[in-house]
């Protein structure tokens, strides 16, 4: 929800000024709070709005082809969680750790902070978008859902009950 320089803004709007050079045609929407890096992409090629509350967040991800996160570091970003389970192909950074977890037939890992790999990934991503299995990211997301970690916590409480101490 900030435009934080560990979110690598800059690395993002130069890969998708790249995007469009090799072709790419999707609009690039940037979510958040905060003041954008200085970089050469010009402006109209992308939009910004402001940073949008956990509830608007779904209605968002309609709205949405694909999301891109190139963070150099990210231990546990929840918005790729948000995005499988919506339904969005992902691309990450091998810096977002959870991608080894929500990662699969359902988006693409890049390096962090290469542009061109980022300008690929996306462009790939708009070329072959039926090629992605979405539904592996939305099971995968499942398993993180408030219902399945209420049943893991009450079996772990049923477990630790029927010891004797």
């Amino acid at each position: 929800g900030r435009f934080a320089p560990e979110k690598r803004l800059e690395v993002l709007l130069n890969a998708y000024a790249r995007y469009r050079e090799l072709g790419g045609t999707w609009p690039l929407d940037l979510y958040g709070a905060g003041d954008l890096p200085s970089v050469s992409t010009p402006s109209g090629l992308f939009r910004v709005h402001p940073f949008v509350q956990a509830a608007e967040m779904p209605l968002v991800y309609r709205g949405h082809a694909a999301f891109v996160l190139a963070s150099d570091f990210d231990p546990w970003p929840l918005v790729i969680l948000e995005s499988c389970a919506s339904g969005l192909p992902v691309i990450v950074t091998d810096r977002c750790t959870n991608h080894v977890e929500f990662v699969g037939r359902n988006g693409l890992v890049v390096p962090h902070g290469n542009v061109e790999a980022f300008a690929c990934a996306m462009l790939r991503l708009e070329r072959e978008r039926e090629g992605f299995d979405v539904a592996e990211g939305r099971r995968v997301a499942a398993r993180y859902s408030c219902a399945a970690w209420s049943a893991r916590i009450l079996e772990i409480v049923h477990k630790l009950g029927g010891r004797k101490g």
